[in-house]
């Protein structure tokens, strides 16, 4: 392949928000777990691990109180986010849910924002819009 190098986000001033606060991280791939626990924890926040969305709703279900932010992907074995949104929203129904997905079809985003999904970050993210997302799900309603 001979084109064009992407544009790097060092061009770009990498603007951090750094935060406080407890963020459910619920994700199928080991990967991104690991990723987004470790990048959350530098910025600032407490971060609890689901493997998904069935395990998410049981943790949300026993520490909602706690919990200031859901972070979920949307394809995951078991149960997938969308259900795991609707299941969390019953249980609180100001929940805040910041989904995070590879690919998502605007039929399902609609559904989501429906359910009270606050915001959308697509995989792979880099620190920096991680942490611009997740301080603006924060804010949100």
């Amino acid at each position: 392949y001979k084109g064009e190098q992407p544009v790097h986000e060092e061009f770009a001033p990498e603007i951090i928000e750094l935060g406080t606060g407890c963020v459910l991280v619920v994700e199928d791939e080991e990967v991104m777990r690991t990723v987004a626990k470790h990048y959350l924890e530098e910025l600032g926040y407490d971060v609890i691990l689901a493997r998904d969305g069935k395990e998410g709703v049981e943790i949300y279900s026993e520490k909602h109180q706690s919990i200031d932010l859901v972070f979920m992907d949307v394809v995951m074995p078991r149960m997938n986010g969308e259900e795991a949104c609707v299941a969390m929203r019953e249980i609180e129904p100001k929940a805040k849910i910041l989904i995070c997905s590879g690919f998502v079809h605007s039929a399902s985003m609609k559904r989501l924002r429906e359910e009270g999904v606050v915001g959308f970050i697509r995989k792979p993210f880099l620190k920096a819009e991680l942490s611009r997302a997740i301080a603006g799900a924060l804010c949100s309603k």
